[in-house]
């Protein structure tokens, strides 16, 4: 997956300053821009309730933890875990490629908040956070908050992780209409317990989606979705007695 990464920064270069990409360009540009006239505001709404809703700030908080690096990465161990015990192709491939996808759009996420140097609502010192461009890498790392808000990598990576998996199981028609309404709440989450403004999050959906689409892209030949052994092993909601929801699994042998 690492050998990979120069050639999915490269397609990723060709496909995004191409002539047929302008008009997602322009859009991506054109929602950053409307979004930043309205940043403090739309801040402000989020962080109100969380500071005098406790439910609601606790219930914000633990949905932030799922934007972290931890969940990403225990995604793609509990793949690679199933992958290898169970002998199948898909889900080993599924974990490399998480992982892979994670490092190739972290890199040019490190390099766009390096870049920007913006604030983050949690550390602004002005209404919608200053912008101080390339700062030194020891300053960067000291204050970070102070630099890091462009674009969301939490974001970035959690939705490139569901881009994957969703590539790679086509057939569970459940996973976007549960992956993209949770990514949804992550964002309302992030500027809730002011770790990002809503402008920081177009560039970083359009990183976490790309890249997930460029490194799944080849999945075979045929884009079918095909294992050296199918996994016997599947899941189902179900629910107990009295009614409470649970996640069910068969094994069949």
């Amino acid at each position: 997956m690492f050998t990979k990464l120069p050639s999915d920064l490269k397609v990723w270069w060709r496909e995004t300053f191409r002539k047929e990409s302008l008009p997602y360009v322009l859009t991506l540009s054109a929602a950053s821009g409307l979004l930043l006239q309205t940043d403090y505001e739309t801040w402000q709404i989020t962080k109100v309730k969380f500071d005098e809703d406790k439910r609601w700030r606790d219930f914000m908080i633990d949905t932030e933890k799922f934007g972290g690096g931890y969940f990403q990465i225990g995604t793609a161990l509990s793949f690679m875990g199933f992958g290898y015990l169970f002998d199948n192709k898909r889900a080993r491939r599924t974990s490399f490629q998480i992982a892979e996808s994670i490092f190739a759009s972290g890199i040019l996420v490190q390099v766009s908040k390096r870049s920007t140097g913006r604030e983050s609502p949690k550390s602004s010192l002005e209404k919608t956070g200053r912008w101080r461009p390339f700062p030194s890498p020891q300053e960067y790392a000291g204050h970070v908050r102070d630099y890091d808000a462009v674009p969301s990598g939490h974001l970035s990576s959690a939705l490139t992780t569901l881009v994957v998996v969703q590539e790679n199981y086509p057939e569970y028609k459940w996973i976007p209409w549960v992956g993209y309404p949770l990514i949804g709440l992550l964002c309302l989450s992030f500027s809730a317990t002011s770790i990002h403004w809503w402008s920081d999050y177009p560039l970083g959906i359009y990183l976490g989606y790309h890249f997930g689409k460029i490194v799944t892209r080849n999945n075979n030949e045929t884009g079918e979705i095909k294992d050296e052994k199918e996994s016997n092993f599947t899941f189902f909601p179900t629910y107990d007695e009295d009614g409470t929801p649970l996640l069910s699994a068969v094994w069949q042998f």
